[in-house]
């Protein structure tokens, strides 16, 4: 499917994780899961179902695994503890707290933020900093629906970029 998308003229491609391994996953497998697309994006308790060790490395160490697998920008998403980005061909890393909302349903906030983060980082200026920032508004809106909101999205864009204000100051430098 990525090569089809590759081929077919796709520019970036975000590869998230539908789900935990169920046992951890061989050196080839890993090689083949992290180097796919532009961005791969688990969730932290993805990320640490993919190595035998995985609950017992830092957020830093899962990352920098992931980087030595291949991957090019790994945005790790943390639920409640925010979410880290970080590009390996830069070497740049950044982390974002979570915005205030009011929770209602979970489901769909790792696709809600996948797809603001990646939305914002294949625009013609997006970087990963406010691809991070994006990701997050996304998620804190989804946040508060039962399903996908029905509402125009028109109806959205003043609270977005209110709250895009905000994310972006949380975001600070993160070290690999």
């Amino acid at each position: 499917l990525v090569r089809a998308l590759r081929d077919a003229g796709c520019s970036m491609i975000s590869i998230e994780p539908f789900t935990h391994a169920t046992r951890p996953l061989t050196d080839n497998d890993l090689g083949v899961l992290c180097s796919l697309g532009d961005v791969f994006s688990p969730n932290e308790y993805e990320a640490r179902s993919f190595w035998s060790d995985g609950h017992s490395l830092s957020v830093g160490e899962l990352i920098e695994r992931m980087v030595d697998n291949g991957a090019k920008i790994v945005c790790l998403r943390r639920g409640s503890k925010g979410a880290i980005v970080y590009d390996a061909r830069t070497k740049d890393g950044y982390e974002c707290a979570p915005l205030s909302a009011n929770v209602v349903d979970e489901t769909g906030c790792g696709n809600a933020f996948c797809g603001g983060f990646i939305a914002e980082l294949s625009g013609n200026d997006g970087t990963v900093r406010d691809a991070l920032a994006w990701g997050t508004v996304a998620a804190s809106i989804m946040l508060e629906y039962v399903g996908v909101p029905m509402d125009p999205i028109a109806n959205h864009r003043a609270e977005a970029q209110k709250r895009f204000a905000k994310a972006r100051q949380s975001v600070k430098p993160f070290d690999v």
